[in-house]
């Protein structure tokens, strides 16, 4: 007959393994989540030309000319 500490080190045992398979799944979800947000977006021309409008790296005039360009493609 099994004895209560047969049925303790049973649940210790499944409660080790069940712990290691938890972290296992966490630790892969967050190696895909990273992949998926490793801080590169990528943006389109005219996102790009409207940041360097917004930071003053080109004029009203450019920022129009290459818009104008980029829209009619």
């Amino acid at each position: 007959m099994i004895g209560l500490s047969e049925i303790l080190a049973i649940f210790i045992v499944l409660g080790f393994w069940i712990s290691i398979i938890v972290l296992a799944c966490l630790g892969i979800k967050y190696i895909i989540n990273q992949k998926k947000t490793c801080g590169y977006e990528e943006k389109s021309a005219l996102d790009i030309a409207k940041e360097r409008y917004a930071k003053g790296e080109i004029t009203k005039e450019e920022f129009e000319e290459m818009k104008k360009t980029l829209i009619s493609k």
